[in-house]
Order: C-alpha cells, then sequence, then structure tokens
C-alpha cells in the first residue's frame, strides 16, 4: 500500500514538473508576441513623432518669410534698430512654432550674420563652429537634409553635450546656404510621448552604444548586456543587474536606432508558479482521494 502509494505520487510530482514546463513554454511565447507587439507600437510612436519634426523642418526651410526677415536682418546696418526690428521679427516667428508643436524646447537659427536663439542665450555654438564640426559633415550626408542628433551628440571640440534630441537643417535659398537650424526637443520628450512604464533602452545599431533609457534599471540592465550578442527579433534569457531578465530587441525605422526592452522574469513566472502551484495540489488532492477511497474500500 505505502510502495504503491510512493509510485502514484512520484509520478504525480513527474506530471506537475511537465505540466508547469508546458505553461511555461506557453506563457513566454504569448509574452514574446505581446513583447514584440509593444516593440512595434513604441516605434511607430517614435517614427509618427519624429516625421511630425521633419515635416516642420522642412516648411521652415522652405519659408518665404524666414528668409525674408533674415536677408533683410543681413542687409541692415549692425546694432542698427532695423536690424534689432527683423532679429525681433525671427524670434517672433519661431516663437510661434513653439506654440504650436508642445514638445519643442527651442528652434536655433544660425547665419553667417548672426545666432537667433529662443532659449539657449548662453549657446557657444555659432554658425561657423557648427559648419566646421562634424555634425556638419553628418547633415550633409542625410538624403532629406536632416540630420537626427542624440542627446549625448557633441557639437565641436570642447563643447558639452547638448543634453536633448534635436534635428539639424541647413536652410537654403536660390541654392546657397543661408544658416543653419537646429530643432531641439524638451527633455523629456520621448518619456513624455511613449507614456508607458517600461524599462527599455534605445542604442546605435552600429556602435551599440547606449543613448535613451527610460529607468535607471534600464540602464543598469544594459551595462550588463553588453558582454551578450542580442539578435533583433529574439528572446534572450539573461541574468542582468543581479536577476533573470527576458530581453526582447527591435530595429527601429529611424536611422540606425535599435529598441531593446527588459522584462523582470520573477514578475513573469509569477503566473507560471501559480498555475503550477495548482497543478501539484489538483494533483495531491486526487491521491488522496484515491487513498482514502483505498482504505474505505478494503480488499475482500
Amino acid at each position: 500500500m505505502i510502495i504503491s502509494m510512493g509510485l502514484v505520487l512520484v509520478l504525480l510530482l513527474v506530471n506537475t514538473f511537465f505540466t508547469y514546463k508546458a505553461t511555461t513554454g506557453i506563457v513566454l511565447k504569448k509574452t514574446e508576441k505581446i513583447e514584440e507587439s509593444n516593440l512595434k507600437q513604441m516605434d511607430n510612436k517614435i517614427s509618427i513623432a519624429v516625421s511630425e519634426i521633419q515635416k516642420l523642418s522642412l516648411k521652415l526651410k522652405k519659408s518665404a518669410r524666414l528668409f525674408s526677415y533674415l536677408k533683410e536682418y543681413e542687409a541692415a546696418s549692425e546694432f542698427s534698430f532695423k536690424r534689432t526690428q527683423e532679429k525681433t521679427k525671427v524670434l517672433s516667428l519661431l516663437s510661434n512654432v513653439l506654440d504650436v508643436y508642445g514638445r519643442i524646447y527651442s528652434i536655433n537659427v544660425y547665419t553667417p550674420a548672426g545666432e537667433f536663439r529662443l532659449k539657449d542665450k548662453d549657446d557657444a555654438s555659432t554658425y561657423n563652429t557648427i559648419k566646421a564640426s562634424s555634425l556638419y559633415r553628418d547633415l550633409k550626408k542625410t538624403s532629406d537634409g536632416i540630420y537626427i542628433m542624440e542627446p549625448d551628440y557633441i557639437i565641436g571640440d570642447g563643447n558639452k553635450a547638448l543634453g536633448r534630441f534635436a534635428f539639424c537643417t541647413a536652410l537654403e535659398q536660390d541654392n546657397a546656404e543661408a544658416g543653419i537650424m537646429l530643432i531641439i526637443m524638451e527633455s523629456e520628450w520621448l518619456e513624455n510621448l511613449l507614456g508607458e512604464n517600461i524599462d527599455a533602452v534605445i542604442t546605435s545599431g552600429y556602435t551599440n552604444r547606449n543613448f535613451w533609457s527610460s529607468s535607471d534599471n534600464a540602464i543598469k540592465c544594459f551595462k550588463d548586456l553588453k558582454g551578450y550578442s542580442i539578435k533583433p527579433g529574439t528572446a534572450e534569457n539573461l541574468t542582468l543587474n543581479g536577476a533573470q531578465y527576458i530581453v526582447y530587441s527591435k530595429d527601429s525605422s529611424i536611422k540606425d536606432w535599435r529598441l531593446i526592452m527588459f522584462r523582470d522574469f520573477k514578475k513573469l513566472s509569477t503566473e507560471m508558479n501559480v498555475i503550477g502551484s495548482y497543478s501539484l495540489l489538483s494533483y495531491l488532492a486526487a491521491m488522496l482521494f484515491c487513498a482514502a477511497a483505498a482504505s474505505f474500500f478494503p480488499k475482500g
């Protein structure tokens, strides 16, 4: 009797183990599909937001009114009332744009005749320093004439990183360059855009350089991730920041950006543990019932 019950118990435990493994596989597959969808939505939100700023850049790039003010400013005598008037017109035009596009921090225009900055009054950049920097060379390589600067981008030698996402555009009139424009986004631009409590980073796909993180935990996870090779479109189970995480990644449609999301396996495994516990309890209940039945109906 005892041996039989022991064998039944072993069989039930083995069955519970394989049920748990099967459940784990199902939950992981389900989660992988969900995270693939989340990454796709994340990429779509970023793509739409970037597209809006690129359209604005092109609109200002072709603005006849802006070029008229810049031309009048350049023609006016230095320190004259006329020059002050034209500068006010330029700044007013740029300020009106900020009222329409709420996530823009500042719009700066640099010309050979002078600079126009809405908020960065202490900005050390000038038309000549930008034109001599690597930013200008990167700008000229773009197909649409708009270069996206990550927050850690440094303009020129010795200057500090801008600390914000920005879009650089060369202003041209009559096939001649009239200036350089930077549309600088708010520091919380992507955080407000995504609006989700996630552990994610955006990296440069070529250099594996992290230039945006949604949380401190994501930064720590990515730091530990550098020893691993993660292929986009896959899910990897890794130990990061002292815990077990499932890592999901996707190549973005923006530039060479790569999106990486970290899912805490402990939180994810809660569902699997509950199912496994219920399975074990049901099997134990069945075993106790069988034991009780065997005792109640003994052999004749």
